[in-house]
């Protein structure tokens, strides 16, 4: 715990600063990027201080969809990869969504793509990167049964150590033993591993990554006239929609031109029981559902926007997530979010620093802090600029991509 304490002091210290902070340099350069640190001696600790050279890695990346818009995080991974250098191919189990990823052209990934078969040289792979824990488990039968040299390493990331660890008890026992490496995407979730019993010298913390120049910065401030609030996610239960519904209807007798955007679709009968609600309540015209969107139009609903929620909470099917993605997406591009106290979101959001934070289901909380910042629109901007210095220090691309690739080749150098 030590050891998270020393880098939650040192970002607060940052995010105050003026000044952005080169992460390449000194102390903070080991504060900012918090758990992940660990991540890297982490792996010294397996590998028992050895060195390594680095080579040209042959990998291939499992998810279960591909391509899929919303899940960011696993086009980031594979374009890290690819710019260092590295051999990359993916496996899926079925084709993704027409709409994709603009990377997912820039890249030709879907001729990269297996879909349920296995590549014909699996035997040349050296890692085998899966994306969720039941493909971990999945791929780590593939390695035993065909005697494959590519070691296994599982990405944990929501679903996976909630809803399904509770519906599957034991089911990640195997891997806890013979998986090479475990990756959690907070260490909310690392601590949950460790509990039911990983190898914490191979569980460790990595933080999916952002693009910073993609998501530009610029200043968020409500006007006197038009609010416009954005909500980004897919439409089930733990993005917590009708939570800031509920919540926007507290607001508009006090501020009669604030108005919703949600990007997203998911299950159709979210979709129905959330309309239900807004025409019960009789704020339709206040609302827009924007459906799926692509990266840039995604950006172009950032950049429109004054404030964003994230109501994000525990389903009742335990089905619970780690750091969204969208939510540092948000803080990128100086959006002021508000959010809640739910899985790791805590350890980027700081309260009444980089963003506000409420408790789960609680649309009164929410609709207090909106209504606090529209009254506010100079602590909107310095709220922005501080949740723009978070991202740069802890999910910046380009630095983790380099801590993505020096813990993979440090794993195959064993």
């Amino acid at each position: 715990h030590r050891a998270l304490i020393v880098p939650f002091v040192c970002l607060v210290v940052a995010l105050f600063s003026n000044e952005r902070i080169d992460i390449n340099k000194g102390v903070m350069s080991q504060a900012v990027s918090g758990t992940t640190e660990l991540l890297h001696s982490n792996a010294q600790n397996i590998h028992g201080g050895k060195s390594y050279l680095k080579k040209r890695m042959k990998i291939l990346i499992v998810t279960h969809l591909f391509p899929k818009i919303s899940e960011t995080f696993v086009v980031n991974q594979i374009v890290q990869l690819l710019q260092r250098g590295h051999s990359v191919s993916i496996w899926a189990r079925k084709a993704g969504e027409e709409k994709v990823h603009e990377k997912v052209k820039e890249y030709k990934l879907i001729e990269k793509t297996y879909y349920k078969t296995l590549p014909a040289d699996i035997q040349s792979y050296d890692l085998i990167i899966c994306q969720f824990g039941p493909l971990g488990i999945e791929f780590l039968r593939h390695k035993q049964a065909l005697h494959l040299k590519a070691k296994v390493v599982t990405f944990f990331r929501g679903f996976d150590i909630s809803r399904y660890l509770y519906e599957n008890p034991g089911c990640y026992d195997s891997l806890f033993r013979y998986g090479d490496l475990l990756a959690t995407s907070s260490n909310a979730f690392r601590e949950r591993l460790l509990e039911l019993g990983a190898d914490p010298k191979k569980t460790v913390v990595y933080y999916s990554s952002v693009d910073c120049s993609t998501f530009s910065y610029s200043e968020h401030s409500p006007s006197d006239k038009t609010i416009r609030i954005l909500t980004i996610g897919r439409l089930i239960e733990k993005k917590g929609m009708e939570d800031v519904i509920t919540a926007l209807n507290m607001v508009i007798p006090r501020y009669s031109d604030v108005y919703l955007t949600i990007v997203g679709e998911g299950d159709s009968r979210i979709k129905r029981k959330l309309k239900k609600l807004i025409h019960r309540l009789g704020i339709g015209n206040h609302i827009t559902f924007a459906g799926e969107c692509t990266q840039a139009e995604v950006i172009q609903h950032l950049k429109n926007s004054h404030l964003f929620v994230l109501a994000s909470k525990t389903a009742r099917n335990f089905d619970q997530e780690g750091i969204p993605n969208v939510l540092k997406e948000a803080m990128a591009v100086g959006l002021p979010v508000i959010t809640t106290r739910h899985g790791g979101i805590p350890e980027m959001v700081l309260d009444g620093i980089n963003g506000y934070l409420v408790d789960e289901g609680r649309s009164d909380q929410i609709a207090k802090r909106i209504e606090y910042l529209i009254a506010r629109p100079d602590l909107c901007k310095r709220v922005g600029v501080s949740a723009r210095k978070t991202v740069e220090q802890m999910f910046e691309s380009s630095h983790k991509g380099d801590e993505l690739e020096q813990l993979l080749e440090q794993l195959i150098a064993l």
